[in-house]
């Protein structure tokens, strides 16, 4: 929207004798008032295309005329987060906040900014907010949407407890209720389930946590890869080609769930799920990480007589393995801990490419590829970034 015009006065001779009078200026035009609701549909079509550089002019401009324009703290809030500005966005949040405190998002964005105790505080008015819609009847896709934040909200509230507020008192019986009250709401959503695993692992009950994190993965791993190999097989395409893929947690909650499957010695199911994560971005260290870290635990009891074990808070827990074409694939601890190196050199490129910031990982993969030194196993060489490394063949035949 253009600049309005500003129409200045001009200056008229006075007839007579005498120095003429200064004449008074003639009053200035008034400015048209700026249409804020235009601009700001102009702004949010912008957002929406992920065009940063020409929202954030129209929500100053708008803000710069009216500091209080609720919509537009809001976008502006939410573009400073994706633009990495955390302080730039609780600055729009919280004077939204100040005058408005029954909007979900705005909560729940300013619970993510916030440190422990007033971060619960938080998620927990978003709780309650969302509850009271959903009570009060609302149509069926926003119910989907409110459901969906609302047991996200209850996973983050545990999390915290199971983080930051691990020594409060009450901290082991917060984490099971909310997370029960977000089963509850919610049987579907694999996400309770995941965050329901560590705290069973924290409570030393691994038992308990297996059995979670494999009613977890039911939900959606076993569904996800059927689609996909259907989707692959020419004869079966057309039962799926029309119909939507089902759907899956966050990139990062299934790379956190391939960890723990890792701990908890499903180690055929972190395969799966690691599987899956390939196939839609392949450039994450933690992926590679975990892909190698992996391939040295099937190394590590290759050719061990019995059962295979993991330990956990004190229990032995039996391995699960992947699937024979992946285990008959490799046999021998050399082959399998070579393709560990390979993942592990990988996941070192991407960290060092990326200047990742995690030197816990970076230790583990240093101490993992000494061990596999040692043993006298080395992979190539010339494959220092992982470029054939394992895990893609398997996987090669499915796409997102």
């Amino acid at each position: 929207m253009g600049k309005a015009k500003k129409v200045g006065g001009r200056r008229v001779a006075q007839r007579g004798s005498g120095p003429a009078a200064p004449a008074a200026a003639a009053p200035a035009a008034p400015q048209p008032p700026q249409d804020l609701d235009a601009l700001f549909a102009q702004a949010l079509a912008h957002y929406e295309q992920s065009d940063l550089d020409s929202a954030m002019p129209l929500l100053q401009t708008i803000l710069g005329v009216n500091g209080d324009h609720l919509p537009a703290l809001e976008l502006a809030g939410a573009a400073m987060m994706d633009q990495g500005e955390p302080e730039a966005a609780l600055a729009c949040f919280s004077r939204y906040y100040a005058q408005c405190q029954t909007n979900e998002a705005v909560v729940l964005y300013l619970g993510q900014l916030a440190g422990a105790k007033q971060a619960v505080e938080y998620f927990t008015l978003a709780v309650r907010i969302m509850e009271g819609k959903l009570a009060a009847g609302v149509d069926a896709e926003t119910r989907v949407e409110l459901v969906n934040k609302t047991v996200e909200a209850l996973c983050s509230i545990a999390e915290i407890y199971l983080t930051d507020l691990c020594f409060e008192p009450d901290a082991a019986e917060t984490c099971l209720s909310v997370l029960h009250r977000a089963i509850a709401l919610d049987a579907s959503n694999p996400n309770p389930y995941l965050t329901l695993t560590s705290v069973q692992i924290s409570n030393s009950q691994p038992a308990d946590a297996k059995a979670t994190m494999q009613r977890g993965l039911d939900l959606w791993v076993a569904p996800f890869m059927s689609y996909m190999q259907a989707l692959a097989d020419p004869d079966r395409a057309h039962e799926v080609e029309n119909t939507p893929p089902p759907h899956l947690p966050p990139y990062e909650s299934r790379l956190n769930a391939a960890r723990l499957c890792l701990e908890l010695g499903m180690w055929g199911r972190a395969i799966d799920v690691l599987g899956i994560c390939a196939q839609e971005f392949d450039e994450a260290v933690d992926l590679w990480y975990l892909f190698g870290w992996a391939y040295f635990l099937f190394g590590e009891v290759a050719g061990e007589p019995g059962p295979a074990t993991a330990e956990v808070a004190g229990v032995k827990l039996a391995v699960e393995f992947p699937d024979d074409e992946v285990m008959e694939a490799r046999s021998s601890r050399a082959e399998w801990w070579t393709e560990a190196i390979d993942c592990l050199h990988r996941a070192k490129g991407i960290y060092v490419q990326e200047k990742h910031d995690d030197p816990p990982l970076l230790a583990h993969v240093e101490e993992l590829l000494a061990r596999i030194a040692a043993d006298g196993v080395f992979g190539d060489a010339d494959d220092e970034d992982g470029a054939g490394a394992a895990g893609e063949g398997e996987w090669e035949d499915m796409e997102m």
